[in-house]
Formats: C-alpha cells, structure tokens, sequence
C-alpha cells in the first residue's frame, strides 16, 4: 500500500494490533507525537517491522547519475546500492 506521509503511522497502528508485520517509508509521520507513540507500541509487539529511506538524492545516487550522463559506465540495466547500519532506538 502507498500512503502519504501524514498516514503512514495511522495504518501501520491498525497492522500491528493486528500482528502483522510492516514495511514502513520514511517518514514515519509528519507528526512527533504519533511517530513516538508507534515506537513505543513496537516495542511492546512481537511484529517485524522494516524502514525504508528514500536515498535518490543522496551523494552516491547522485555520483552514479554523473557517471551515466558522461558515459562513463556505459548502458546500465540493473543497479542496487545497499547501504546498511544498524542503529537502535534513540
């Protein structure tokens, strides 16, 4: 499902009272308050929950979109650029 910002905290609530686990977007909410009240249910759940952050207009993004304008890496079909790091909770 695709939401818009300002729901996707609302929606991920209603999966994880479920029990079902999510793939949530960056930002978790527009809202402080909502995004530290899903943190603090996550908790408190025995659910998998995931978080992706949009990265198009990172450096490396950028850095390959150079190398494309100027030829430099030929015809691409394919590309992934995964970029891990385990962070806690606060």
């Amino acid at each position: 499902m695709v939401t818009v910002p300002s729901a996707h905290i609302d929606i991920a609530l209603e999966f994880i009272d479920r029990s079902k686990g999510i793939f949530i977007e960056k930002p978790l909410d527009v809202d402080i308050k909502k995004a530290l009240k899903f943190l603090n249910k996550v908790r408190n759940k025995d659910v998998f929950i995931g978080v992706v952050s949009q990265l198009k207009h990172s450096e490396n993004y950028r850095g390959i979109k150079r190398l494309l304008d100027d030829g430099d890496l030929g015809s691409i079909i394919n590309f992934v650029i995964q970029y891990s790091r385990n962070r806690g909770f606060f």
